[in-house]
């Protein structure tokens, strides 16, 4: 998972642990999840859902979520991904997959030319 908030010092109220004090101007978080286990994977799934239930109803940050695809996996860069809203992208085989290098570079294009404030989006093949 992986979001971005541009704000001031309420972040601090929204995410327990962060690696850098939040500030007014521009906070990034990221998170990278090694979940094996089912139990793991949806109790990650839920509190992502909360971080991102408590961001639509917060009314003065200005922020972007990324979502990621069900398989997050080491690969080469290709530059050729969709984006999409709420939903799971899915490619031609029902596949939800983005490789960690265009997952990296989509989370680069929004912070470079926004076109997500205030929503989420997703990524995949």
């Amino acid at each position: 998972m992986g979001w971005t908030l541009r704000g001031h010092a309420k972040v601090k109220g929204l995410l327990s642990e962060s690696r850098e004090p939040a500030t007014a101007g521009s906070l990034s978080l990221h998170a990278k999840a090694t979940c094996t286990s089912g139990s793991a994977r949806k109790q990650g799934a839920l509190a992502t859902r909360e971080v991102l239930n408590l961001l639509h109803k917060e009314s003065t940050l200005e922020w972007t979520f990324l979502s990621l695809s069900a398989d997050l996996f080491s690969g080469e860069r290709t530059g050729k991904f969709r984006l999409g809203t709420d939903q799971l992208l899915r490619d031609a085989n029902g596949e939800s997959r983005i490789s960690v290098q265009d997952y990296a570079l989509a989370m680069i294009d929004e912070a470079e030319t926004p076109h997500h404030i205030r929503r989420r989006f997703t990524v995949g093949y």
